[in-house]
């Protein structure tokens, strides 16, 4: 999936990793070039629709936008009475829609519909349409799905995150879990539990801890590790009414992880906060898709990329909800 496009794009995100943005300005992209993304939306996401010419686009977080896209709010008013509003990066400047500038017009002077094109930069016009061929088969309908129930959550807790009278540790219940060695920082979601909480890292048939987090009161542990060897170990969680959880997980080498193209792992090192972010989140939702196995990886992935950005909080949160 991620192989196609490799040898247009690893240059333009190169550059970008090295030193920010390329050159000076040049009119805006023509159509069917990818200078933007839907970053987050307040409201369902059948409240906005994409036009492109005769076709509509489907709504979700990392869906690319092209210039002369209509970006419309179909319902003002959501369920809950608050205005309905949809969150795109157009040319790398965040811009936010609502019911009074509908329909924004994607590469318009001020988003107006008949406006004069707005100046883009050749490399991020490089660095957003390589990021769309990568995420737009896999990416974007993982995020949809992640962004709907963090939603949901807000008003309709689910049964997994219910009330538990034990610790829990959904990310790492898959039948194997894998994390990659030689991390410095694991980070493990918990549920359930009364708390405070203790936590402590074992190797498989270990009885002496490796790293201890002490009166946990947070929905994550964070181990602080020297530096963890490839190998088999153990997670034990005990709460303040004596109930416990524990579970294993195999470090492995790095050869062992999904690979992705290495355009994304360019972007993934990139300067600019925003190609970072999105890349991230791209290889994380990447390593859910191939599995349950592969969620604990992804989390850790996902620790790298900035708290406000909304599609790496969403997928976090359909993460800590486990398999």
């Amino acid at each position: 999936m991620f192989h196609h496009y490799r040898q247009a794009l690893v240059p333009a995100l190169a550059a970008i990793a090295a030193g920010g943005l390329l050159g000076a300005p040049v009119p805006a992209a023509t159509p069917e070039t990818v200078i933007g993304y839907v970053i987050d939306y307040q409201g369902s996401s059948s409240a906005f629709a994409i036009r492109r010419g005769a076709t509509s686009i489907g709504v979700a977080p990392a869906q690319g936008l092209e210039a002369g896209d209509e970006v419309t709010i179909v319902k003002p008013i959501g369920n809950a009475g608050q205005a309905n509003t949809i969150t795109l990066s157009v040319a790398g400047t965040y811009v936010t829609v609502g019911s009074l500038n509908s329909p924004f017009c994607v590469g318009s002077q001020n988003g107006k519909c008949g406006a004069a094109p707005e100046a883009v930069t050749p490399g991020i016009v490089a660095m957003l349409t390589g990021l769309q061929n990568l995420l737009s088969s896999v990416v974007a309908p993982s995020l949809r799905v992640a962004k709907a129930d963090y939603d949901s959550a807000q008003s309709m807790p689910l049964a997994s995150r219910g009330t538990s009278s034990s610790p829990a540790l959904p990310i790492v219940a898959a039948p194997s879990a894998y994390v990659p060695a030689d991390l410095a920082m694991l980070v493990i979601p918990i549920s359930g539990g009364s708390q405070p909480l203790q936590v402590a890292l074992y190797d498989a048939n270990g009885s002496l801890p490796i790293a201890q987090q002490h009166d946990l009161t947070d929905a994550d542990a964070h181990l602080q590790l020297r530096k963890l060897p490839v190998g088999k170990y153990r997670i034990q969680v005990d709460d303040a009414a004596s109930k416990a959880a524990s579970w294993t997980f195999e470090a492995v080498a790095a050869t062992s992880l999904p690979q992705a193209d290495p355009s994304l792992e360019v972007a993934m090192n990139a300067n600019q906060a925003f190609v970072r972010d999105l890349a991230l989140t791209a290889y994380a939702s990447f390593l859910q898709s191939k599995g349950p196995q592969w969620y604990l990886t992804a989390y850790q992935e996902l620790q790298k990329a900035s708290p406000d950005f909304p599609p790496a909080r969403d997928l976090l949160f359909r993460l800590r909800e486990g398999p």
